[in-house]
């Protein structure tokens, strides 16, 4: 308000009653601004305590006194206070003049206009000037045209904008939550009406059976064992747990699994149930336990025993039996039946085999439930059972059969050892094949196939029972030496240079169809008299190198067992044991038993090829005289059940051939004679040799038992050498004879050509 005392300066006054309106303004601002600002503070914190903390009444009714105090002792404290002590007119003037330096002119007018008796004691002329130069400067200030910068009402328009940030925000909560806050008001002054609910929650057993609902309670009827599975689904806000609360106090926890119609999920799965149970759901603000699961564990149908009867194939000779509780194995083709034994026994259900997945409804029978099927492939099978009230068996079970198929008959080559065999136009082929089956050979037949001729020889094989085993159609043999003019066709002549393809078939008793098994397929080839004779004699080349470097290896041993002999007599070693030689000694003689292996093993190979040399001439038929050695030999192979070498058989045949009960014997018996002496170093000499060393190792006095080693190896030396010379002779002979044939084919040729000449 304008001073009535400031008359003479009014400008002045109108600048100090706008900046004393302008100060009471920014003090009610600024004390409105907090006020306000307390009064929404205070609101959300009591709403906090009450919604989330749940703090007691007495407290809500607390903080409903403390929302009306506190705001009014703010607006009090920081706006009552400060307007009753706003500056006078000369405290204003003073505050003009702080950023508007007028040497005093507007406090000097002020105090003359309101103290006459100031005004009086100075010369009239100096207080009109000062009035006059006051009202002067108080229209330049007017005139300026910022503000005068006197306040600084920065704080209170923060205070002011807060307080209107704080507003608008408790509009735009209380325009969201209209329910929650009339709730609140009402609750906050002593009323106890309830919260709304935000979250509903509902219970979802998600099985096709089983399952009842009455209002709010579920009843659920489920096999003993069986799982259930549970889903929640919360509408409105979503809580952060969902948690099942059982009867007897326990707790699960569920996950979130997902959202439906917009709706959160929250799932579980109860494994195994083994009793009955009960329980409720609480999440969020829904305690209400309103929904409520029965759940009643009943007996479930199981299987309690399973009978197969298996009738195998009339052809497999086999006897019908019956397993029980067992998986089974079964012959392809046999006829199965299942018979179940199940509690209750009103119970129902089907057979699912697997993999094919394919179902069989089980019938019931006096035994039980019952199904049958004929094995073809390995199946398994899982039995599904319902009883009356429709519970199914929880753990089904696998019950599995294993079908063995008939396998077609297996065949062995005996003879020849190798699939490759040369022979001449007048040799036999020694064959021999071994046939097993399942159950029973019924035929064999050889198929004969030709080098470039066209068609296949078919010819019967005869089958006998396996020598030195009891009788049995499941293992069989046949041996047939084969003349090679018989694989060729009626009328045919065999020919130097022939191959032929020779495989057997054998057949089993398998109904309705037999099983057919093949042999490997051996090769055949027909040679000359005198390409066979090279083959031979480059075969003897090569086994007299082997013996030759045998003879080295027998003389080098020899010649170190020497050496260590000398060595133990000048130690005076003579009746010291091998145990207490020294460690090198002792090392020298175990190698020379090492040594004496190898010339045994080596002596025993060549033995095996000479054997193998003279069975395959007997049999190429290259000395016509030695018909009785052929003859004895298929009677040794087929008697001894074995074609490989076997060091009896040919010592049978050697002492037959020398008894002269075979007759005589040409070119054979050179052959046979290199045989024998072969097999005398690999199976006698040799043998005797290396024991002799090994006992050596091991005696008591090692130099009388040296000395007897060495003994046996210069026996064995000489064995080798005059095995040696045999095959070196044989060498000559075989060179004199190829020179021989030479020269003749030369005079058969010299005549021919003579003959020419002598007709024309």
């Amino acid at each position: 308000m304008q001073s009535p005392t400031l008359d003479a300066t009014p400008t002045l006054a109108k600048l100090l009653a706008e900046l004393r309106g302008r100060l009471k303004r920014l003090v009610l601002v600024r004390a409105l601004g907090l006020a306000l600002g307390t009064l929404v503070l205070w609101w959300a914190w009591a709403f906090f305590a009450d919604y989330v903390l749940e703090v007691p009444r007495v407290v809500r009714a607390a903080h409903g006194v403390l929302l009306v105090v506190l705001p009014v002792a703010v607006f009090w404290r920081t706006g009552v206070r400060h307007l009753m002590r706003l500056p006078d007119t000369r405290e204003l003037a003073v505050l003009l003049e702080a950023r508007r330096p007028s040497s005093d002119l507007f406090t000097s007018a002020v105090c003359f206009q309101e103290d006459p008796a100031q005004a009086g004691e100075a010369p009239p002329a100096m207080v009109a000037r000062v009035l006059a130069d006051a009202e002067q400067r108080a229209r330049e200030v007017e005139r300026e045209a910022d503000d005068p910068g006197v306040l600084d009402g920065r704080e209170a328009r923060r205070s002011g904008a807060a307080a209107a940030l704080l507003l608008l925000a408790f509009g735009l909560a209380t325009w969201t939550w209209t329910d929650h806050q009339g709730v609140f008001t009402s609750r906050l002054f002593g009323a106890g009406q309830p919260w709304p609910q935000l979250t509903f929650l509902a219970i979802e057993i998600p099985l096709d059976n089983g399952v009842e609902r009455d209002g709010t309670t579920t009843r659920v009827r489920l096999a003993r064992g069986e799982d259930l599975p549970v889903t929640v689904v919360a509408d409105g806000r979503v809580p952060d747990s969902v948690e099942l609360v059982f009867d007897d106090g326990s707790r699960r926890a569920l996950a979130p699994s997902g959202e439906r119609d917009g709706d959160a999920l929250f799932t579980t799965t109860l494994r195994s149930l083994a009793r009955d149970l009960a329980f409720t759901v609480e999440g969020g603000d829904d305690d209400r336990r309103r929904e409520r699961v029965e759940v009643a564990a009943l007996v479930p149908p199981d299987l309690t025993g399973l009978a197969v009867t298996i009738t195998p194939p009339a052809y497999s000779g086999l006897a019908a039996r019956t397993e029980a509780n067992s998986d089974v194995a079964v012959l392809e083709g046999s006829r199965l039946r299942f018979v179940a034994a199940v509690e209750p026994a009103d119970a129902t259900g089907v057979v699912r085999l697997l993999p094919e997945d394919r179902v069989v409804e089980l019938t019931a029978t006096p035994e039980g439930l019952a199904f049958e099927l004929t094995a073809e492939r390995s199946l398994r099978l899982r039995y599904e059972l319902v009883d009356g009230e429709g519970l199914a068996n929880p753990d089904p079970g696998l019950w599995s059969v294993t079908v063995d198929a008939d396998d077609a008959p297996r065949l062995a080559v005996r003879s020849p050892e190798s699939l490759s065999l040369e022979t001449t136009t007048a040799g036999i082929v020694p064959l021999w094949v071994a046939v097993e089956d399942d159950f029973a050979v019924t035929a064999a037949e050889l198929i004969v196939t030709t080098r470039n001729q066209e068609g296949e020889r078919t010819l019967d094989l005869e089958l006998v029972d396996t020598p030195g085993e009891a009788p049995s159609n499941q293992a069989r043999h046949a041996f047939a030496p084969l003349a090679v003019s018989a694989l060729l066709a009626e009328g045919e002549a065999p020919e130097a240079g022939q191959t032929h393809y020779l495989e057997v078939l054998a057949r089993d008793n398998r109904a309705p169809s037999a099983n057919v098994g093949r042999s490997p397929r051996v090769a055949v080839r027909v040679l000359s008299n005198e390409d066979y004779m090279r083959r031979v004699q480059d075969r003897l080349t090569g086994t007299r190198r082997r013996v030759s470097d045998l003879y080295d290896l027998a003389r080098e041993r020899l010649a170190r067992s020497e050496e260590l002999l000398d060595a133990l007599v000048i130690d005076g070693l003579d009746r010291t044991a091998a145990a207490d030689l020294d460690p090198a000694t002792r090392g020298d003689l175990e190698a020379l038993g090492s040594g004496t292996r190898r010339i045994e093993a080596d002596a025993l190979s060549i033995a095996r090829e000479l054997a193998a040399l003279t069975g395959d001439a007997l049999h190429a038929r290259i000395d016509p005289e030695a018909t009785g050695q052929v003859a004895e030999l298929d009677r040794l192979i087929v008697e001894r059940g074995s074609a490989a070498f076997d060091a009896e058989l040919w010592s049978a045949l050697f002492a037959a051939h020398d008894a002269g009960r075979l007759g005589t014997a040409g070119f054979a018996d050179n052959l046979i004679a290199l045989s024998r002496a072969s097999l005398a170093i690999a199976t006698e000499a040799a043998p005797a040799s290396r024991a002799a060393v090994e006992d050596a190792t091991r005696s008591g006095e090692v130099l009388a038992a040296l000395e007897l080693a060495i003994e046996r190896q210069r026996e064995t030396l000489a064995d080798i050498e005059g095995l040696l010379g045999r095959l070196a002779e044989w060498d000559n002979f075989q060179s004199v004879l190829s020179l021989t044939r030479e020269v003749l084919e030369r005079q058969r040729a010299l005549k021919e050509r003579t003959k020419e000449l002598a007709t024309q």
